[in-house]
């Protein structure tokens, strides 16, 4: 987490100097046929081992015919605070003209940088709490060797093979342990909390308990897309959930403690379009 937080540090408040530096010139073809690690280095110097590019190389078949607009990369990720849950973060390189257009052939240099964090689950088993008799130890050792194996498994995986979250604060991230007992109890044939699906179907075809609880049952912490706030009663946090297709909302007491019930919503896609 320190080199994140150092990265981002450089990125907020050095970054647009550093990144406007006149021997930082490319142009699209240039970045396409460029070795991962050689652009890396090429826009973040000394920062690059942190980095992951998302290669860019176009549609199979289709010329490039457009200057290159911006470039995606991900940090190497890191455990976060809450168990069974880690962390990268996904930074644009927006670019700007450093010549005349001359299709993918023109020259331009990075005008500026951002980011946001993005999150991943391993392993959905890790989001529950570890057995006491797990670890009989001293805590103190005992939280030490759990953030040493979490470290590691965050640290192995490629967060560019895996299904990212968007979730902003962090403390949004308890919404996916919630989802994941959810689940068990639907799987259960049991409530633990009222369930909603009235939205899923027209008024008149309302479902009925047993298949809104099968509903819940085929959800997944590893399908979540992203996790946000929603407008809840008065004096009731919620959150909202995209998952499956689908939007969860969780109702929780206002000290966002205790969950209270949990509320199916069909949701509408659009895709994104391919643009060179």
């Amino acid at each position: 987490m320190r080199l994140l937080a150092s990265l981002l540090v450089l990125l907020s408040s050095g970054g647009a100097a550093f990144a406007q530096r006149s021997d930082v010139v490319v142009t699209k073809n240039e970045v396409r046929a460029m070795a991962p690690e050689v652009l890396t280095r090429r826009l973040f110097g000394g920062l690059a081992p942190l980095v992951l590019p998302i290669p860019d190389r176009g549609q199979p078949g289709v010329r490039a015919t457009r200057p290159l607009r911006s470039l995606g990369f991900l940090m190497r990720p890191s455990r976060t605070n809450w168990d069974g849950v880690c962390q990268t973060e996904s930074i644009a390189v927006e670019f700007e003209l450093a010549g005349p257009e001359a299709g993918a052939d023109t020259r331009v240099r990075p005008r500026r940088f951002s980011s946001r964090p993005l999150y991943f689950v391993p392993d959905a088993a890790m989001l529950r709490p570890p057995s006491r008799a797990d670890d009989p130890d001293d805590p103190t050792q005992v939280e030490a060797r759990r953030a040493a194996r979490a470290e590691g498994v965050c640290a192995g995986v490629d967060p560019r093979r895996t299904h990212l979250i968007g979730a902003s604060p962090e403390y949004r991230l308890t919404a996916l342990r919630l989802l994941l007992d959810l689940g068990d109890d639907a799987r259960a044939d049991r409530a633990t909390v009222p369930l909603d699906c009235g939205d899923i179907r027209p008024e008149n075809a309302r479902l009925t308990d047993a298949q809104c609880r099968a509903l819940f049952a085929r959800l997944r912490v590893g399908d979540v897309d992203t996790i946000a706030d929603c407008d809840p009663p008065r004096a009731v946090v919620c959150h909202r959930l995209s998952v499956g297709g689908y939007g969860v909302d969780l109702l929780m007491t206002p000290n966002n403690q205790r969950l209270t019930s949990a509320k199916l919503l069909s949701m509408i896609v659009i895709a994104d379009s391919l643009i060179d």
